[in-house]
């Protein structure tokens, strides 16, 4: 598949359609949220669903967790609900870290795309850094769809993609991840490339850059021309785009456009162009993750360490 860190010299974008979409489940409602996504998707692309649970060993101490047994009735359960739904699903459970479970089991059925649930509560969830959604996250080599308990976009599917667009290999891999969803509707589909021109961190010099009458301003000009050289191929193959820049941090920025144009799904890479950057576009995938009401894709490098 052409990918679009070279769509840019090569205008002839192929698209492949899901075959295998990994749903982890706790069997909570946030889990059933994923699987609505998930089924919404395979419907579409005509994929299969695996449903995969883990049992944590670390856990056992716990009260309430199920048995073997009751795993398995609640896998077939869910099992059957999908297939009701006229789309293909098998089950798979596992004792391990919930991370490394799911991450394995995607390489295991070839995967095209992970979709999971995240907490709803903002006072007292559980930070994603260290939990379950980032270990997998920081590791799978696949997509990873992370969606908001609350979120009522379901059935209405992706109207409006908000691509943040640093033009890392991440970037780029998510954004082409996000339009490989929506291929088939493309035609009602609307495009955002967002970059936004931001310093991250003091750095020598980092007083003039920001003070220089016209460091922003070229900036902005520099990536709105690289956005439009990215847009043009993917709009020649049938995609409405539009560009945007902004100036801010970047994490909050993104999620102050995903607001303004009420977007239906924000693609965001989990690391930046080498270096510091790394490190920050890791915690700008954070921030939104953690803030965003709306479905969150991340596109790690399979070649990138974790």
């Amino acid at each position: 598949m052409t990918t679009l860190s070279t769509a840019t010299r090569n205008p002839q974008i192929t698209l492949q359609a899901f075959e295998t979409i990994l749903v982890a489940t706790d069997f909570s409602g946030n889990a059933r949220q994923a699987l609505n996504w998930a089924v919404e998707l395979a419907r579409t692309h005509g994929a299969k669903i695996t449903l995969v649970h883990a049992i944590d060993p670390s856990r056992s101490g716990e009260r309430e967790q199920p048995t073997g047994e009751q795993i398995q009735k609640n896998l077939a359960s869910t099992a059957k609900i999908v297939r009701g739904w006229q789309v293909n699903a098998v089950v798979e459970h596992e004792i391990g870290k919930p991370w490394k479970v799911i991450a394995d089991a995607a390489a295991k059925f070839e995967a095209d795309l992970i979709v999971m649930g995240k907490r709803g509560d903002n006072t007292m969830r559980r930070k994603l850094l260290g939990g379950t959604a980032d270990r997998v996250i920081r590791t799978a080599t696949v997509p990873v769809l992370v969606v908001h308990p609350d979120d009522d976009r379901i059935g209405r599917g992706f109207r409006r993609i908000l691509a943040a667009i640093d033009f890392s290999e991440e970037s780029l891999q998510a954004l082409e991840a996000a339009l490989r969803m929506v291929a088939s509707k493309k035609d009602s589909t609307e495009v955002v490339l967002l970059t936004v021109c931001e310093l991250g961190l003091p750095y020598p010099g980092f007083e003039f850059a920001a003070t220089h009458p016209n460091y922003w301003d070229n900036m902005e000009r520099d990536a709105r021309r690289d956005l439009e050289k990215l847009a043009d191929p993917i709009r020649r193959n049938g995609f409405n785009v539009e560009t945007r820049t902004t100036r801010g941090f970047a994490g909050s920025a993104i999620l102050e456009q995903a607001a303004i144009l009420e977007a239906d799904l924000i693609a965001v890479g989990t690391q930046g162009r080498g270096g510091l950057n790394r490190f920050l576009m890791g915690s700008v995938a954070e921030h939104v993750l953690e803030e965003a009401r709306c479905p969150v894709l991340t596109v790690r490098n399979a070649n990138a360490g974790s």
